[in-house]
């Protein structure tokens, strides 16, 4: 355990070492700082996933596009039942050819269009499901409908999320909460 002048030299020690770090953690003699190397997957999602070849699948925000991109991964992988869930509701499918001519290649609802024809091309089945995955009511209807649908639920994906990308100083409470919401109480 550190004196009071051995831990204000330890402090004062930090604040004036470039070191570029934020975030220093002491224990002891020891110093800790956090950084960033690069990671190379050990094997692909593919060969260590435990996933069923006819599996039920339930991803939460399935239709942004981490979601969308797990959907992929459970397609090459087999032959799955896919519901994908998200905040907000596509076109019937019948109207999806319609869509894709009126609207132009960087619209979203047209990315996720194709993404999901793409799906069931590999031979996915895709059900979307608009819903807010922070309504405990809406889940527990949605799962009942999934067990009903398909007599089983095999695994949920929760990749549901938003995006509030701004520096710590100018976010307020609403805005910690709107991020919140999805990852800790859809969870």
């Amino acid at each position: 355990q550190l004196r009071s002048e051995e831990f204000a030299v330890t402090i004062w020690d930090e604040l004036t070492r470039e070191s570029g770090h934020a975030e220093i953690v002491r224990i002891g003699d020891k110093r800790w700082a956090p950084f960033l190397a690069p990671a190379t997957p050990r094997q692909t999602a593919k060969s260590t996933a435990k996933i069923k070849h006819d599996g039920v699948y339930l991803i939460t925000g399935g239709l942004g596009d981490l979601g969308l991109e797990i959907a992929a991964a459970l397609a090459g992988a087999g032959t799955p039942r896919l519901v994908l869930l998200g905040r907000t509701p596509l076109p019937p499918e019948s109207e999806w050819a319609g869509w894709l001519t009126e609207h132009g290649g960087d619209d979203p609802i047209a990315r996720r269009i194709r993404a999901i024809s793409a799906l069931q091309a590999d031979g996915a089945q895709v059900w979307t499901v608009a819903a807010d995955v922070a309504d405990a009511d809406a889940m527990i209807g949605l799962i009942a409908d999934i067990q009903s649908r398909y007599g089983r639920l095999d695994g949920v994906v929760h990749a549901a999320g938003v995006l509030d990308d701004r520096l710590l100083r100018d976010k307020r409470i609403e805005s910690f909460r709107a991020v919140l919401r999805p990852k800790v109480q859809g969870a």
